[in-house]
């Protein structure tokens, strides 16, 4: 993010400026690291959920001891979900209103958007991790009624 500099009355370079351009960049790489991890972990959540789908189907278990784990998968990857989408929201008030006031600098607290984004639950319930993971137990399913026979 690269600025002209501003010169003041003097004719000087306003440091102020700089420094505030400088730290708009560093609070934004920042969030964006965190919404990278977040989307990390949802990646890691589904394959570690395959995996374990797939393994305990494959062993001579019966399939339905996964149901327990793709629940939990379940949770966590909503949860994942939902911190990513916070701080997408503290990202895009950082980028808008970062140039005009100074305060919470750096704030990464997560429950000032918990109103604004839908919950845990919620998230469970939307379409995009639903399939996936109602997919899982179909499966499961399968694979229990096959082994009873």
């Amino acid at each position: 993010m690269t600025t002209k500099p501003q010169i003041n009355q003097e004719g000087k370079v306003n440091r102020r400026v700089e420094v505030r351009d400088a730290l708009l960049t560093e609070e934004v790489k920042v969030i964006q690291g965190v919404i990278e991890r977040m989307a990390s972990n949802t990646r890691h959540l589904k394959s570690m959920a395959v995996f374990i789908v797939t393994m305990l189907c494959v062993l001579p278990v019966l399939p339905i001891a996964a149901v327990v784990p793709v629940l939990a998968f379940w949770y966590l990857d909503a949860y994942y979900l939902r911190m990513q989408r916070i701080y997408v929201k503290a990202h895009n008030l950082v980028v808008e209103y970062r140039p005009k006031w100074d305060d919470d600098l750096f704030n990464l607290n997560p429950t000032r958007f918990d109103s604004v984004v839908d919950s845990v639950w919620s998230i469970m319930g939307s379409p995009c991790v639903s399939l996936f993971y109602s997919s899982m137990l179909g499966v499961i399913a399968a694979f229990t009624f096959i082994r009873l026979g």
